[in-house]
């Protein structure tokens, strides 16, 4: 069991029920494809429910297996790992944004290092690290930094978060900073770094490092 993000199965369980589902869709992205079938015939013992589990790619939040649900006769689909994105869809879903529970503080100690020639500074992340992003701010104002997290804009969902698609929010606040910090991985932090002129940074939960976006970016 991957015991690292939080897969809401209480809560999942509890809508399953209250909506009176016979017949449930479960979609993940690539990395968490393999939790699958363990959360499946979870799911299936504690409410006697079909659940089945797409195994077609999933490349985003706006990528939801809306017309495999409908063809299957499925009552919900539930998507994991992105938070709400698609809006007035027919058809019901359930968004499980799965918090990522690693700690970060020791990556924070390392990327106070890598960040000291800054003044001011602006946190974002992927949706799994949103919970996280008060402490970020936290830490680095505690190490007389300013800290700005952009205010919601475009696709994004909360204060901070930035999504693959689009970087309204971190463009709206590029003059304010000298730089950007990323909690979360390459892919979000390549973006981010397309898309501003200012350095970005990249908190990287996964390798475990501080990674200075420019050289992937010119790449």
């Amino acid at each position: 069991m991957d015991e690292k993000f939080d897969y809401q199965e209480e809560r999942v369980i509890k809508e399953i029920k209250d909506r009176n589902c016979k017949r449930v869709l479960l979609q993940f992205p690539e990395g968490l494809k393999k939790e699958g079938f363990r959360i499946a015939n979870y799911l299936e013992e504690k409410t006697k429910t079909e659940i089945i589990v797409s195994g077609e790619p999933c490349w985003g939040a706006c990528d939801i297996a809306l017309d495999e649900a409908k063809n299957l006769g499925a009552d919900l689909l539930i998507h994991y790992g992105h938070a709400p994105f698609v809006k007035n869809a027919d058809f019901p879903i359930l968004y499980v944004e799965m918090e990522d529970n690693a700690p970060i503080f020791g990556l924070l100690q390392k990327a106070s290092k890598v960040l000291s020639k800054f003044n001011t500074i602006s946190i974002v992340c992927s949706v799994q690290h949103v919970h996280q992003l008060d402490d970020a701010k936290n830490f680095f104002e505690n190490k007389g930094k300013k800290v700005i997290i952009p205010k919601k804009m475009g696709y994004s969902h909360y204060n901070g978060h930035v999504v693959g698609c689009e970087y309204n929010s971190l463009k709206a606040v590029a003059n304010e900073v000298d730089a950007f910090l990323v909690i979360g991985n390459r892919f979000h932090s390549l973006g981010a770094s397309l898309s501003v002129e200012k350095p970005v940074y990249l908190l990287d939960i996964y390798n475990d490092e501080i990674l200075e976006m420019s050289k992937l970016k010119d790449k």
